[in-house]
């Protein structure tokens, strides 16, 4: 179970993060899918950690669309980073030393590997989650992007530790 709390806040809010990911990429909204970013916008006012996780999703969509520049993307990281101070602080989650350094280690097999190739510092950002996805269809695993004792088992055959 991982115990990134920015990793949690994700996983709890997951389909109505997914559904506006979903529609801020479309070109245009129908009436129906307008009424469904309004209820979700609607949602966000009164949840501050909803209302944090949609901003970065407006983030991401101007990524992918070019409309971002390194020094946006600079700010995007220190906005992660302060987001994942505040769920430690207000008790989302616990964050346990032993699980960032299984993560650190877990993103160096992926490494090794050839499934990631960002940095090794014990967070589950986009990269990582998605090498974790690709080793866990590889390897017959659930594919839920969590690092867990099957996935670091899997690993360490592969390099035949």
């Amino acid at each position: 179970m991982n115990n990134d709390p920015l990793f949690r806040a994700i996983k709890q809010h997951a389909r109505v993060l997914q559904d506006y990911y979903l529609l801020g990429l479309k070109p245009s909204l129908d009436r129906q899918e307008e009424e469904i970013i309004d209820q979700i916008l609607q949602l966000a006012e009164d949840d501050e950690l909803l209302n944090s996780l949609l901003i970065e999703i407006d983030d991401i969509i101007a990524q992918k669309q070019g409309l971002t520049s390194e020094e946006s993307y600079e700010e995007y990281k220190d906005e992660l980073a302060w987001m994942r101070e505040y769920l430690i602080q207000h008790d989302w989650v616990k964050q346990q030393v032993h699980d960032k350094e299984r993560c650190k280690q877990v993103q160096a097999l992926l490494s090794e590997l050839g499934f990631y190739n960002g940095p090794q510092d014990g967070l589950i950002g986009h990269r990582t989650l998605e090498a974790i996805k690709s080793i866990h269809s590889q390897e017959n695993l659930k594919p839920d992007g969590v690092p867990g004792n099957a996935t670091f088992e899997k690993l360490s055959n592969r390099l035949n530790i």
